[in-house]
């Protein structure tokens, strides 16, 4: 078998472009030593690994969110506001069954697409999340994902923008950004006046908040 496919049949990677661009930068070894063409024969077990594979922050994030919360489920459709890199794209895209993610910033341009590319049923739109016509993001999502980079305040009036696309009793992560002495409570205040449920205020060891609610 091709150690492209090898990759993905063994579940190491989602996509056959993804292990392609792993291999080809030198990060696969079989035996502990690199190889660098994707369609080099491999045998079921000869030693496989994958080394220095770098994950965006929000990854390992949206993980820590998953496992105090569980707000993810097989099946699921997903809205991400404010995609960045592509972290929480990359980890929701292991559990739902379709990603959108919304990103202004188009020094993000390159990691999307190759996020695009590389992880079955994501797609990113760029545009301003403030402005954007919601009937082109489709709908209803089971889960909206809001991490921008702006005032907490401010983060919490674009999600009740896109409110109208979740489903009735879906759920949302709104993730707050503190100061040393800040508190999630006005933020908690304003979902709850907004018609959400507030099921957990996540508090990890640094300045933000992870907000879970459900409509």
């Amino acid at each position: 078998m091709r150690l492209d496919e090898y990759l993905v049949s063994e579940g190491l990677v989602p996509s056959r472009s993804r292990a392609k661009r792993l291999i080809e930068k030198g990060q696969v070894k079989v035996d502990g030593k690199a190889v660098l063409k994707p369609s080099q024969k491999v045998e079921y077990g000869r030693k496989v690994a994958i080394e220095g594979e770098d994950m965006p922050e929000g990854y390992f994030k949206l993980k820590g969110i998953q496992e105090a919360s569980g707000i993810l489920r097989p099946g699921d459709v997903v809205l991400d506001i404010g995609s960045s890199a592509g972290g929480f794209l990359m980890f929701a895209s292991g559990i739902a069954s379709r990603v959108v993610g919304i990103e202004f910033s188009r020094e993000f341009l390159e990691p999307l697409s190759n996020v695009e590319k590389e992880y079955p049923g994501v797609k990113v739109m760029f545009g301003d999340a403030f402005r954007m016509d919601l009937a082109a993001l489709g709908g209803p999502y089971d889960v909206i994902l809001n991490d921008m980079t702006v005032e907490p305040l401010t983060s919490i009036e674009v999600l009740k923008r896109f409110l109208p696309l979740l489903k009735e009793h879906g759920r949302i992560v709104q993730v707050v950004k503190l100061g040393p002495r800040g508190t999630p409570e006005p933020m908690i205040k304003k979902l709850a006046e907004a018609g959400l449920k507030i099921q957990k205020v996540i508090r990890p060891q640094k300045m933000e908040a992870y907000i879970v609610a459900e409509k």
